[in-house]
């Protein structure tokens, strides 16, 4: 570009080559803006003021409509009464008695009409009944009458020139007589008379000022056989609205008749009494309004409205008359034009400040334009680096009137809100852990971005033969229906080859025409489609490895056309992350299915391992969840907030099966010892093995004493004595070895007795034993053989020693607090015989303990995900008592949580039930809830989970699953309870 061209123009319009963008904005805005707000507030104004000259109309057509049907509603009340009046027994009373029976009556029509000022009948003889109601303290004050006052009878007898006032009160009765005055009233000379004697129906008059009370009015009349019957009817309710509708406050209206006297005025002052109490007449529509003068004055003039200058003002006046009006009434409105046009004026004032005050605004504003520009541009670029560092948060979109930006910006806006979305779906999809929900949400999303009638979502199962439907969506909202599984052996269902013949991409997918009559595993379309043509649109999941395991098929009408390639491009995105999230899922049912068989596998081998214990591992996880599910269910009491999260469901299922895992490591001559001498073998066969040697030995001596020459008869004697000792002695050793009662001191000692007899032993006790039997026997010098034997001894073989790895230090990690005893074992004969309760001995009892600590340590070690950390405290807590006297932690009911002291229970009651131990026969339902209360008592167990367990039936239900029915036998749990 030369210089030439480039230099400043030097003419009008170079002010738009050298100034900044700014000012160009600045001022082109400020010129616009003012032209723009002048042309606008000037249109304002005429629109306004056309406005409210069309609302004024409509108001005025509003009140004369509503001024006509107000004197409508005037009449036909006093219509009504006076048709009553001229048939009641009133009009046929010839004397003031006779008539009074009517009062009642007559009171009850005037209470109901406010604007009745009188009732009366007229007679044609010139006597008059009238009733007139004293509604306010004026009334009462004109007529002179008491201050309860609420009626005035006003009776006229000419017959006997009889004239009398008589007040009564709101009841109708009577209170005094008024003194009438002169009061000189004919009917028969009044205007409604005449009228009415001339006509059969009801009549009218025109709106006067009554003579009594100066109020205006007409008067309503019928003819009757004796006289006619009257209303009068006052007009003061039409001024009353009037006032009111006036839409400004110099606003005049007037109600007038054809003489031009005004019936009606805003202004209600001017229907008042003289000075003197006499009534005025009515006044004519000049004397009111200079306005209303000019309105009136030229008839016809003014029906659709107009403008007149009166009294120096301009008015809007307007005249219609009413229908409906006997009277031949007319409406008149003037209002003043300034007052009429004032918000107008003042809204074009505001206006111009308003003008003034954006011409202002528009050149800051433009002048900021430019710079707005620019940030919009530095806008979008923070936003293009944002989604760079995979930032998705909602930011304001750039606000711009520039097309090119604007649809940059919207661009930017749906790409972002596009990738935002699908990484959010992607990780609720990751998060879902629940497979139906999972199905749900990833038909629902690809359904949403592909469109469609609806979907279905097809899994092939775990052979791979067979495609089940697992998840729909139907657009109309509610909508199942039933689709069948499909066999991957029928090769022509379109869904198995679409399985089969899985294109690359979404985008080649064809839709495929289902037309009538379908497959019959497409049969269920009928009851969406009907016979309407369907094409199917499917789309495969694929697990990490490519492989097929199931598509969703998508359906859409006969005539609907493929989606969009964008659209499909999205639903294929939202698909894959979906497929992804169902393979973790079903990888990750697949393990905790495993996980779930490996622990019951490892419940049954527990089981299986003891027939004491078969069983056992199975029905407390049942009885525990049983038991929590109604503590959870409880709404009142301790347990009122407790309940459940379905991880916190999950780790009490794994604990409660794991519960007893510790007793893999418990040997089963210990767990199973049915005798005292019980180990692997019952020894109790080796002690009768020598009292056999015993009794041989007796009898060889019996047998050399009679080869040597002494009496045979002797012999036998001593030998068949002692043979009955030997037996006595046995089976009193045999006894002890049951371990059914209790070892008295006096039965030890016999047992320490019998166990000094001697037998010989010739052989070598060290032959034949293992290397582990040799090392304890180490200790003891070996003896010269034929060697004397007591008959039961505790020897120093009998005890096996604790090594370095059974033994739990005080500072364990696991906070075990024991009473570990020296040896691990004492398989002494004397020492076990002489067990003063049961079987086991102190070493035994400890190891059969023992299971649960070795439940605590494998279950600590084992790595539990997050959910499951607590599976170990409730599984291990089962033999705690509440008093901190349980094992292995001696852990009190506060350190507890509610799992495990509700494993504590189930524990306990299923091994007091359970019939299938061979050493013990089951307790009955009433022995062993007996027992379980008096550990409740000795605060063995949790008191107020002892009580739910039994009012909320747990513990019947569970024995009529589980306990034989005649283990079953009435309980009163009122007697356990509280």
């Amino acid at each position: 570009m030369s210089a030439a061209s480039s230099a400043p123009t030097k003419n009008l319009f170079g002010l738009w080559n050298v100034h900044p963008l700014n000012m160009h904005f600045a001022t082109l805005f400020a010129v616009l803006v003012t032209v723009a707000c002048l042309i606008l507030g000037w249109n304002n104004y005429l629109q306004g003021r056309h406005l409210v000259l069309t609302a004024a109309n409509e108001e005025f057509d509003r009140m004369k409509k509503q001024s006509a049907e107000q004197i409508d509603q005037l009449h036909a009340p006093a219509e009504a009464m006076v048709m009553w009046m001229s048939v009641s027994p009133l009009a046929q009373a010839t004397t003031l008695e006779a008539r009074l029976e009517s009062l009642r009556s007559m009171a009850a029509l005037l209470e109901m009409q406010s604007q009745i000022t009188t009732i009366y009948l007229g007679y044609n003889n010139g006597d008059v009944f009238l009733l007139r109601p004293l509604r306010t303290p004026t009334d009462r004050m004109f007529f002179k009458t008491p201050p309860n006052a609420a009626y005035l009878l006003q009776s006229v007898e000419r017959a006997n020139d009889s004239v009398r006032f008589i007040a009564y009160d709101a009841d109708v009765k009577r209170i005094a007589d008024i003194p009438p005055g002169n009061y000189q009233f004919d009917p028969r000379t009044r205007p409604w008379y005449t009228k009415a004697q001339s006509s059969a129906q009801v009549v009218r008059t025109a709106p006067y000022a009554f003579f009594s009370t100066g109020k205006i009015g007409v008067t309503v009349a019928q003819r009757s056989d004796n006289g006619v019957a009257g209303v009068d009817v006052t007009l003061a309710s039409i001024s009353e609205a009037l006032q009111r509708s006036r839409t400004t406050p110099s606003s005049q209206l007037v109600i007038f008749g054809e003489d031009q006297r005004a019936i009606a005025y805003s202004d209600p002052d001017y229907f008042r009494l003289g000075a003197n109490g006499e009534a005025q007449e009515l006044p004519l529509v000049g004397k009111l309004s200079p306005a209303l003068e000019r309105a009136v004055g030229t008839p016809g003039a003014f029906l659709d409205g107009g403008v007149v200058d009166a009294g120096g003002r301009e008015w809007m006046v307007r005249v219609a008359s009413l229908k409906g009006d006997a009277a031949g009434g007319r409406l008149a409105v003037a209002v003043p034009l300034d007052e009429l046009l004032l918000e107008v004026s003042a809204q074009l004032r505001r206006n111009l400040m308003i003008a003034l005050g954006i011409v202002l605004f528009a050149i800051f504003a433009a002048w900021l334009m430019s710079l707005r520009i620019v940030g919009n541009l530095r806008a979008l670029s923070e936003q293009v680096a944002a989604i760079r560092r995979f930032n998705f948060t909602d930011v304001a979109p750039v606000r711009t009137h520039i097309s090119e930006i604007f649809d940059l910006s919207q661009a930017m806006q749906q790409m972002k809100g596009t990738i935002g979305r699908f990484l959010d779906i992607a990780q609720t999809l990751s998060a879902e852990r629940d497979v139906n929900r999972l199905l749900q949400r990833v038909l629902t999303e690809t359904h949403e971005a592909a469109g469609g009638e609806g979907g279905v979502i097809y899994l092939l199962d775990d052979d791979g033969k067979t495609l089940r439907p697992v998840a729909q969506r139907w657009h109309s909202a509610g909508t199942q229906l039933v689709p069948p599984d499909i066999a991957m052996s029928d090769s022509d269902h379109p869904v198995v080859r679409a399985v089969r013949d899985t294109p690359a991409s979404a985008l080649q997918m064809p839709m495929q025409m289902l037309g009538a009559p379908r497959n019959a595993a497409l049969a269920f379309l009928g009851a969406y489609f009907g016979s309407d043509a369907a094409n199917m649109l499917t789309m495969p999941l694929k697990n990490r490895a490519g492989a097929a395991m199931g598509l969703l098929c998508l359906f859409y009408r006969g005539d609907a056309e493929k989606p969009t390639a964008e659209r499909l491009a999205l639903a294929e995105a939202f698909l894959g992350s979906g497929a992804l999230a169902i393979d973790n899922q079903r990888l990750l049912q697949a393990q905790k299915g495993l996980l779930d068989s490996f622990i019951a596998l490892l419940a049954r081998a527990i089981d299986a391992k003891s027939p004491y214990t078969y069983g056992h591992c199975q029905r407390v996880p049942e009885l525990t969840e049983m038991l929590t599910r109604a503590v959870c269910d409880t709404k009142e009491g301790p347990f009122a907030s407790f309940n459940l999260s379905d991880d916190e469901w999950e780790a009490l299922h794994v604990a409660g099966w794991l519960h007893d895992c510790g007793k893999v490591t418990t040997p089963e001559y210990v767990v199973d010892k049915a005798t005292k001498l019980e180990t692997i073998y019952d020894r109790i066969h080796v002690v009768r093995m020598r009292f056999e040697v015993l009794k041989r030995d007796a009898e060889i001596a019996c047998l050399k004493k009679i080869a040597a020459g002494a009496d045979a008869l002797q012999a036998h004697v001593e030998k068949d004595v002692l043979w009955r000792t030997l037996d006595e002695e046995f089976a009193f050793i045999a006894h002890c070895n049951e371990g059914g009662e209790f070892m008295a001191p006096e039965k030890i000692d016999k047992l320490k007795a019998i166990a000094a007899r001697t037998w010989q032993r010739t052989l070598d006790n060290r032959l034949g034993v293992s290397r582990e039997g040799l090392e304890r026997m180490a200790a003891t010098p070996q003896q010269a053989l034929p060697f004397t034997e007591t008959l039961l001894f505790d020897k120093p073989e009998h005890i096996v020693q604790r090594e370095a790895r059974d033994l739990i230090p005080d500072d364990n990690r696991w906070g075990f607090k024991l009473k570990v005893p020296q040896h691990k074992y004492n398989r002494g004969e004397i020492y076990n015989l002489s067990i003063s309760r049961g079987t086991l001995t102190a070493e035994e009892r400890y190891m059969v303990n023992d299971h649960i600590v070795q439940t605590i340590i494998m279950l600590t070690e084992l790595p539990f995900p997050a959910h499951l950390k607590n599976v170990a405290e409730i599984a291990g807590g089962h033999h705690e008592k509440m008093n901190g006297e349980g094992y292995p932690k001696r852990l009190r009911r506060d350190q507890m949580s509610v799992q495990a002291r509700i494993m504590a229970i189930a524990d306990i009651f299923e091994a007091l039930t359970a019939a299938d131990r061979p050493y013990k026969k089951g307790k009955t339902l009433s022995e062993a809830l007996d027992i379980m209360s008096q550990m409740k008592k000795t605060d063995h167990i949790d008191p107020d989970l002892f009580d739910l367990f039994l009012k909320s039936g747990v513990y019947l239900r569970f024995a009529e699953k589980y306990i034989a029915p005649d283990h079953i036998d009435a309980v009163d749990i009122n007697a356990y309870v509280g």
